[in-house]
């Protein structure tokens, strides 16, 4: 028996450190950031704000706007590259006749590099 309970306890401490490394934060820098896809007919505006804490923060986005297509599938209409230091808003639109609410998504990677490294964050806004 007390051959089993070293072995079965080392498992368990090694599941728990695992488990407290996942919910460690990823992000270095202090910044918050707000993606957003408006869509109305057949124009599409894509929307990001990001705010760095730092004032020498240089902030870039790539934005894109896709569409779905009938195998269910996402093409590229549109994109976009744009940058700033500590703050960068961005507001396009694209007008499209595959446009429409339900079918299409903006893409967001927005990366922020400050005192304390880079940090990329990415993902979908569908509208």
């Amino acid at each position: 028996m007390k051959k089993r309970v070293f072995p079965l306890a080392l498992v368990l401490a090694l599941c728990l450190s695992l488990c407290a490394q996942a919910v460690t934060p990823r992000i270095n820098n202090d910044f918050t950031y707000t993606p957003d896809l408006d869509v109305s007919g057949n124009t599409a505006t894509c929307m990001v704000t990001v705010m760095g804490k730092e004032s020498t923060a240089k902030i870039t986005a790539n934005i894109s706007l896709q569409v779905k297509s009938g195998s269910g599938s996402y093409t590229t209409l549109c994109g976009w590259s744009t940058s700033g230091t500590k703050s960068l808003s961005f507001n396009k639109s694209d007008t499209d006749a595959s446009i429409s609410a339900g079918n299409c998504r903006m893409q967001y990677t927005i990366t922020v590099t400050g005192s304390k490294g880079t940090d990329t964050v990415s993902g979908y806004v569908y509208g």
